[in-house]
């Protein structure tokens, strides 16, 4: 902040303590027009227009607020302005602007300080260092194209089948185009050739996306005999999610194979019931084997048989 005077007995700064403000409250002089304030600078004319919020005691200047409260606040020089904010800052142990700013005005007063808060606060380096940033950078995404354009090519010679158009498509998206021969260009014909080609294409699609599912489950097959970890997300009544682990501590064996993507298991460690899980929902076991684990073999009831 500035911290000389400017025209008509005002300061530049929040308060010069002999000075500007200082002195005409001390000799109780009025608050000066707005001829004498044309020229003034800025920060100037917010002391002037909180003029009538000022007041002088034992040679210090308050701020009274307005609110039903009427508390009043400690007006800060210019010069005092890093120093009190710095050792605000320390007391609180570097808090956020917001709540630095809301604290801050209840303690003092200067005419920029909602701007002067925060910019304190981003500069702090400590906290820069230490402190992640909420929010996360991205990159600027456009809409993405929607819908296609087409065209009618024709006439053309009779083809065997009859076709003597052709029906021209693009994609916006994939900027792939499309051609489908038509019969006649009237708006039937190139609406049942339209259905036509998107059917094609969403059969397209769905077969591409069933082998990549198949691919991505037949990545680790297991084999019965093995040991595995069953994913329960749910935690037991009782529990915590912050102190449950999703993947059992306990071992399963897998007692069956249920092509094509599901397991027959139970628990190695006891016996219990086999349950029937999903390939997504189990993981090879690196743990110790369980005792008794070596040699046994668990032999499938009739009626399990029956049900699978």
């Amino acid at each position: 902040m500035d911290s000389g005077p400017v025209q008509n007995g005002c300061t530049s700064t929040c308060f010069g303590r002999t000075t500007g403000a200082n002195d005409r409250l001390r000799t109780s002089l009025a608050k000066p027009t707005v001829e004498e304030m044309r020229l003034a600078s800025k920060r100037a004319k917010q002391i002037w227009q909180n003029w009538n919020k000022l007041s002088l005691e034992d040679d210090v200047m308050w701020y009274k607020d307005d609110d039903e409260t009427g508390s009043t606040s400690l007006v800060v020089p210019g010069s005092l302005v890093q120093p009190s904010l710095l050792e605000l800052y320390e007391q609180l142990g570097h808090v956020g602007d917001r709540k630095m700013l809301d604290i801050a005005r209840k303690r003092y007063w200067w005419s920029s300080m909602t701007s002067d808060v925060p910019d304190f606060c981003c500069a702090c380096v400590t906290c820069t260092n230490l402190k992640n940033s909420t929010r996360k950078a991205m990159a600027p995404l456009d809409p993405m194209a929607t819908g296609f354009s087409g065209d009618i090519i024709g006439s053309l010679p009779t083809a065997p089948r009859g076709n003597r158009y052709i029906l021209v498509m693009l994609g916006y998206f994939t900027k792939v185009a499309e051609a489908e021969p038509l019969w006649a260009q009237d708006a039937e014909s190139c609406v049942l050739r339209l259905k036509e080609n998107l059917r094609k294409v969403l059969e397209f699609a769905r077969r591409q996306l069933q082998k990549a599912y198949d691919r991505q489950s037949r990545t680790s097959v297991f084999k019965e005999s093995d040991l595995v970890q069953l994913y329960r997300p749910i935690p037991p009544p009782g529990t915590h999610r912050k102190f449950y682990h999703p993947w059992s501590k306990e071992p399963y064996r897998i007692i069956k194979v249920l092509p094509p993507t599901n397991y027959l298991v139970r628990n190695a460690e006891i016996v219990t019931r086999p349950q029937t899980v999903h390939h997504n929902e189990i993981r090879a076991y690196t743990g110790p084997s369980p005792e008794g684990y070596e040699g046994e073999v668990y032999a499938v009831p009739e009626k399990e048989h029956a049900s699978d």
